[in-house]
């Protein structure tokens, strides 16, 4: 059925149960399983506090790490399951989108 899962993480613990179903399945489907994380790029003109308060350079490292910390506890996830876990980092300004992209390229079904 399915061979390859993607499951999107925020690092919200909705998220967080999102993984750990998503690995859960791959594992039962002999999966594999793929975790991607969206962050918004930089604007000079913005509302967002985050935004607002940095330069572009340190908000990239921000995000970077921000990004790190959420695929981690995927892969921490499936470590625990006895799965690998392919951890993407993809900056885009509709995350929704970056997430169908990510899907498609990565070919999963």
């Amino acid at each position: 059925m399915y061979k390859h899962i993607l499951v999107a993480t925020d690092g919200s613990e909705l998220s967080k149960l999102a993984l750990r179903e998503g690995i859960a399945l791959a594992k039962a489907l002999d999966a594999r399983v793929t975790a991607v994380t969206v962050t918004k790029p930089f604007h000079i003109f913005t509302a967002d506090p985050v935004m607002v308060e940095d330069t572009a350079e340190t908000y990239q490292r921000h995000m970077a790490a921000v990004a790190s910390q959420h695929l981690q506890v995927a892969k921490d996830i499936a470590e625990a399951a006895g799965i690998a876990c392919n951890g993407i980092h993809v900056e885009h300004e509709h995350p929704y989108q970056a997430i169908i992209d990510t899907a498609q390229y990565q070919g999963c079904a």
